[in-house]
């Protein structure tokens, strides 16, 4: 569950083994909330920010399409809006179920409240 897998049809954007790790996990999930946030607000452009490094996925709106660039490669993908945002959802709420399960004590560090209360949000979906 450490991986970030971010594939469409057209390109891998997922994070590689050295990536691995529940922390890096949460970041990912941050910033996929971020995007998901500011894109279904309207927005044209959204960052995947790496969390281990200065490496992004830039997503760019096209119609009713997502256009995701990865920083590191030359790949592009193409992925509808709305089956993004679903995706991206699911794997928010999965991510927290499982690190609650597997991690609950990081669940409960006051320091981390304000990410919990971001990202619990999605336990609903």
């Amino acid at each position: 569950m450490g991986d970030a897998i971010l594939r469409t049809a057209d390109a891998d954007f997922s994070t590689s083994e050295r990536d691995r790790g529940w922390r890096a996990l949460v970041e990912w999930c941050l910033s996929l909330d971020a995007a998901v946030r500011v894109l279904t607000a309207g927005a044209t452009r959204a960052r995947l920010a790496d969390p281990n490094n200065d490496e992004f996925v830039e997503v760019g709106r096209d119609g009713e399409h997502l256009v995701l660039a990865d920083s590191r490669t030359a790949s592009h993908g193409r992925v509808l809006e709305d089956e993004f945002t679903a995706l991206a959802r699911d794997f928010i709420r999965r991510s927290v179920e499982w690190i609650g399960e597997v991690y609950p004590a990081a669940k409960r560090n006051p320091s981390a409240r304000s990410y919990w209360e971001r990202l619990d949000v999605y336990l609903g979906d």
